[in-house]
């Protein structure tokens, strides 16, 4: 059996199979493919041939999924406003900013979220400052 007739076999096994994956498997150049393919007018896989490139990201994009101190900012100033009176434990507000745990005491522990955590003792709470300075009085601390 020649190339072609491989070609042809495999076209007619599964039309829809691109040519890449065809050439790639009969270690023959996509061209040889798609030459037969015409021949034989066999149309092309749906979506074309190739995949016709994604839309690109911005470095603001990729910051916003991977920045940990950014992520938390921006749950901080969604969650914890002056209307907020919740508060949430250390874990519940990890899981709310989707970070994972290996990344979160390194950022969370940073002065820059200090306003809006209280860690004494057992106690490792987020809330707005005006919840944080009440859970002060009730725990003896302000």
């Amino acid at each position: 059996m020649n190339l072609q007739e491989k070609i042809e076999r495999a076209l007619r096994k599964d039309s829809t199979r691109a040519n890449g994956l065809i050439a790639h498997n009969l270690n023959c150049k996509v061209g040889e493919v798609q030459e037969v393919r015409e021949a034989l007018n066999i149309s092309g896989p749906p979506g074309g041939a190739s995949r016709k490139p994604g839309r690109g990201k911005s470095v603001d994009d990729f910051r916003g999924k991977h920045d940990v101190a950014l992520i938390i900012q921006r749950k901080v100033d969604e969650v914890l406003t002056a209307e907020c009176d919740q508060y949430f434990e250390d874990q519940d507000f990890r899981t709310l900013c989707e970070v994972p745990v290996y990344s979160w005491r390194r950022y969370a522990d940073s002065k820059q979220f200090a306003a809006y955590r209280l860690k004494r003792g057992g106690h490792n709470l987020w809330a707005a400052p005006h919840i944080i300075s009440q859970i002060q009085k009730v725990l003896g601390i302000a």
